[in-house]
């Protein structure tokens, strides 16, 4: 009788707990969402496509979560307490460079449902 060697699946990186500062968060997020990018790089080859989608999909909450918290905090520090008039283009644009690793650049959002 053969036995196979199986490696154990990579286990999911902790869901940050959101309720600091913004830049505390933001930087708690940012973690999350490299660690979850690595492990999704690491084992794209051999990862089942099940176990990926639910990674992507607790990422999704995750974001969802944190913009939830601190979106009047991240409006307000991009338009300086509303001082300065955006678009909702410029906005998102403005937000996606400050926060990388939370918002979708013009590049596809890695992860989007697919």
């Amino acid at each position: 009788m053969q036995k196979l060697a199986v490696r154990p699946a990579a286990r999911a990186p902790a869901e940050p707990a959101f309720g600091a500062s913004l830049a505390r968060d933001a930087g708690a997020a940012g973690k999350y969402f490299t660690a979850v990018e690595a492990l999704l790089q690491s084992h794209r080859a051999e990862q089942r496509q099940a176990e990926a989608m639910a990674l992507k999909a607790s990422a999704r909450a995750v974001k969802e979560r944190f913009f939830r918290r601190h979106a009047a905090a991240i409006y307000d520090e991009i338009t300086g307490q509303g001082a300065r008039t955006l678009r909702a283009s410029e906005l998102l644009a403005a937000a996606s460079e400050r926060y990388p690793a939370l918002l979708p650049s013009r590049a596809l959002d890695s992860y989007s449902a697919t």
